[in-house]
Formats: structure tokens, C-alpha cells, sequence
């Protein structure tokens, strides 16, 4: 499969404008699973002020590597790039994130020079529709040190065929907490940093227009600010970490995250502080 290289990935605004308006036709025969494409960026330095702000906003400690989701950030330019190809042939908007898997082999040093590329791939065909993933993986001096696959259902004819795919369970009775406080801005502020400026996220007039009573929170901003509290405990071991999004966080408003860590790993969940059989979030840390 050929890889495209983008030199000049497209101000945040216009990719966003372009996916918003993207509406093709149905393809004229059914699509077959596959590599559909992939688009790459050679080196790439981290921007140090972008990264300080990434810290503040989900909660990081300083360090002399990299937030173990910071990068996702870095890989945003080309999954937007892959959505306005002829290599997804459907209309962008709809697409709902609900499994995310992170794998960092090796940390990475805030001043690293990183190649990246990532490929999508589908459809899958599952009980609530088809399922497309982008897989990017990060390079440092030649050697894969970090990789995230991003899960993205299209809702469309469900197939009762076929069973619902299993999804990890809410952690019962936690022996770490965190409260969350989570202000009306924290969309607006981690759109303008991550570049997804989904109107979903920014303001009650623009959520509403898609049928949310409410702006909510980016998922990646939820999962980046889970791991802020529980990446201390990985002590710098290599480690995937797998998360599946539930309900919708709505801004402003309040979460408690909970989770457990033994020798395996770390089981956590976001849940509403008021109902906690109400996740926002389940996710798993499993070591290398």
C-alpha cells in the first residue's frame, strides 16, 4: 500500500469545515475490509509551549518525557487528512469514538524527533453497524515507541446476526478516588490545543444544533486526564492502556474517577458522582 507524506497538514478550522460539508454519495458496492490508506509526517518536533498547556489542562506532572497520551495529539492532523480522502467514502459527521488502545513500548523524551503515520482501516461489520480504525504509530530514531488504535462506529443497519462486541466493566468498589470538577470551557480549551473543534464540544447553542442539551467532553481529554492520576503507578513500564466511552460527560459538571492497581495492571472507571453504575469511561492498564 502506498503512504502519502503531508508536509502541510491543513489549518484546524479549514479540516474541519471541509469534514463537516463532506458528503458523498453511498459507494457502489459494498466495501470490503481492508488497509484503505495511509499518510505519514517525518520529523516532527513537539511544540514545548503546546505541551505545557497539554500538562495544565489534563493534569500532568512535569517530566522530561512525554504525558502517555500526548502524542494522540501529534497524530490528529493525519486522521483528519485520512477522513477527507476518497479512502473513507462516507460522510464524516455521526462517527461515534468508542474504544481507544494505547501501546507505548519505550517513553519519550520531550525534545524527541518523532516520524508518524497511521492507517485506516474497514469496515468491520458489527451488531450496531461498521467499525473504522485508525492505527498510528510513532517512531523514535527508526524504532516504534508508541501506537494507538482509534475506534470509530458508523451507526447503520444493525446486524442482530451477530453478537455485541464485549466491553470492559465498570470497577466496583475502587480503592483509589478522584473527584473531578469540570468547568463549562474545558471543550473549548482542549479544541483549540488538540485541534478537534467538533461543535459538540464548545458551546450549549452549538451542541444543542446536534442534538446535545449540552457541550460535552472530548473523550481523549477524559482518558489523558484519568491518566495523569494513574500513570504515576506505571513507574515508567512499558504498558496498553485500553479505554471504551460510554455516556456523554456534559459541561460544566462533575466526575469521579476510581481504580485499582495491582501487579497486572490498573482497572479504572469514570462514573457520575451521583450514580455510579453511570460510566463515562471503563479502561484497563495491562504491562508489557
Amino acid at each position: 500500500m502506498e503512504t502519502t507524506t503531508l508536509n502541510h497538514p491543513l489549518p484546524a478550522i479549514v479540516q474541519y469545515v471541509r469534514i463537516a460539508l463532506k458528503n458523498p454519495g453511498k459507494p457502489k458496492a459494498p466495501l470490503e475490509y481492508a488497509e484503505r490508506a495511509r499518510v505519514e509526517r517525518k520529523q516532527i518536533k513537539v511544540n514545548p509551549q503546546e505541551l505545557e498547556e497539554y500538562r495544565r489542562q489534563c493534569g500532568f506532572q512535569k517530566s522530561k518525557t512525554l504525558p502517555f497520551t500526548y502524542p494522540f495529539l501529534l497524530a490528529f492532523p493525519l486522521q483528519s487528512h485520512l477522513f477527507l480522502s476518497d479512502a473513507y467514502p462516507y460522510a464524516v459527521m455521526g462517527l461515534v469514538h468508542i474504544r481507544n488502545v494505547i501501546t507505548q513500548h519505550k517513553a519519550i523524551p520531550n525534545d524527541a524527533t518523532l516520524d508518524i503515520d497511521c492507517t485506516l482501516l474497514g469496515p468491520e461489520t458489527v451488531y450496531h453497524g461498521e467499525l473504522f480504525t485508525f492505527h498510528t504509530r510513532i517512531f523514535l530514531e527508526g524504532e516504534l515507541a508508541w501506537e494507538c488504535r482509534t475506534v470509530l462506529l458508523k451507526r447503520g443497519k444493525k446486524n442482530p446476526e451477530l453478537e455485541k462486541s464485549p466491553t470492559l466493566d465498570i470497577v466496583e468498589n475502587p480503592e483509589r478516588i478522584v473527584d473531578w470538577e469540570v468547568p463549562a470551557l474545558t471543550g473549548v480549551k482542549y479544541a483549540l490545543l488538540g485541534r478537534d473543534i467538533n461543535p459538540i464540544h464548545l458551546f450549549p447553542f452549538t451542541a444543542k444544533a446536534f442534538g446535545f442539551k449540552r457541550p460535552i467532553a472530548h473523550g481523549m481529554w477524559a482518558k489523558a486526564r484519568a491518566m495523569a492520576s494513574i500513570e504515576p503507578h506505571l513507574k515508567g513500564r512499558a504498558a496498553e492502556v485500553t479505554v471504551d466511552f460510554k455516556l456523554p460527560l456534559f459541561l460544566p459538571g462533575a466526575a469521579t474517577l476510581g481504580f485499582n492497581v495491582d501487579a497486572e495492571g490498573i482497572n479504572f472507571s469514570l462514573v457520575d458522582p451521583e450514580d455510579n453504575t453511570k460510566p463515562y469511561l471503563n479502561g484497563q492498564v495491562r504491562y508489557l
